[in-house]
């Protein structure tokens, strides 16, 4: 009977930090749309720099259905903490692609093409209310088979025609060495904005037929 009692007891052990193993870890990764839920995702750092920048923040649970294929063909840059940018420069062409938009979990997948690089997401997370909502990125971005990590953060409202309202944050987290020395630095950022003020939604097949090599800066580059 001792043995017996004193094997419950192990199992009642084993059980309560089982359990509070996967509570601190539910607690680590859960996303739930707020601001808190942000600044762990990235850091308070990032978060700072994002309020510094002049990020919009459309916090909340309840985010619109955002998936489809857009277009930012008006680009420009709105705020920066690059000493050398200029306001009001006109960067390349972006197509945005939202997919798999789960708001149980509030996640979903992004892709995105500019000029010569590929962005793809490896944890990306929605955000908002109504039409308004946010998407918080970590990004791969592959350039000329050279490939970084960068912070990406999209703000927004929906509308049937696209998205406006949008902005987009990049800071670069770590530039892997730049062997070209044509990138920004780590934990530089930019914010920018649609001039024509509408990220039109777009055919995905029409995405190859986009010009957009017209266009002098990437907005992962260094300004020229």
């Amino acid at each position: 009977m001792k043995a017996i009692k004193n094997i419950f007891l192990i199992l009642c052990i084993t059980s309560l930090f089982t359990s509070c193993s996967k509570d601190d870890e539910n607690n680590t990764d859960d996303f739930d749309g707020s601001i808190d839920s942000i600044e762990n995702f990235y850091t308070p750092e990032l978060l700072a720099a994002l309020e510094d920048l002049g990020f919009t923040f459309n916090v909340g649970d309840n985010p619109p259905m955002i998936n489809g294929t857009y277009l930012a063909d008006a680009v420009t840059l709105q705020s920066s903490n690059i000493a050398q940018d200029n306001i009001g420069n006109t960067y390349s062409d972006i197509t945005l692609i939202f997919s798999n938009q789960n708001n149980q979990t509030l996640s979903l997948d992004f892709l995105g093409y500019e000029n010569n690089s590929v962005i793809e997401s490896i944890e990306t997370y929605v955000s908002g209310t109504d039409d308004d909502f946010n998407v918080f990125l970590k990004v791969e971005s592959t350039r000329n088979e050279h490939t970084t990590l960068l912070a990406y953060a999209i703000s927004g409202t929906m509308t049937t025609d696209g998205i406006i309202n949008y902005q987009l944050v990049l800071i670069m987290l770590d530039d892997n060495g730049d062997p070209e020395n044509n990138l920004i630095e780590n934990n530089q950022g930019r914010l920018f904005v649609e001039s024509d003020a509408l990220c039109e939604s777009i055919d995905p097949d029409s995405r190859q037929n986009i010009d957009t090599n017209h266009r002098q800066n990437e907005i992962t580059t260094t300004s020229n």
